[in-house]
């Protein structure tokens, strides 16, 4: 069975691009990415090494970029204030340590 079968919900992500003159981020087009969307409080580790907490998290099969915005299933993505930003994103491995062709994202 194919991994894809196991992405049943929709998540929509923006790209991040660049910065603006004032500093700000800029963004791409927004994409719909099918995921496996998950509640649930988890002890994640951030970028800088510090440990979080994760309320949410997505299993995509496409990477989702750190800076990245993204609206999670249900939000609305006419108001940008409903999106977020990953506090860690890493690559799914097996029991074996291989990597898998599954990203993992938190937020």
């Amino acid at each position: 069975m194919a991994i894809e079968s196991f992405l049943v919900d929709l998540c929509t992500v923006a790209r991040y691009v660049d910065r603006d003159e004032y500093g700000d981020k800029l963004f791409g087009p927004s994409e719909v990415v099918r995921c496996r969307h998950e509640r649930g409080t988890t002890q994640i580790r951030d970028a800088d090494g510090d440990t979080r907490a994760s309320t949410d998290s997505l299993a995509t099969v496409v990477a989702i970029g750190q800076n990245d915005r993204v609206w999670l299933p249900g939000r609305n993505t006419d108001d940008v204030s409903e999106a977020t930003s990953p506090i860690s994103v890493r690559n799914a491995r097996s029991s074996d340590g291989r990597r898998l062709s599954l990203h993992m994202t938190y937020f």
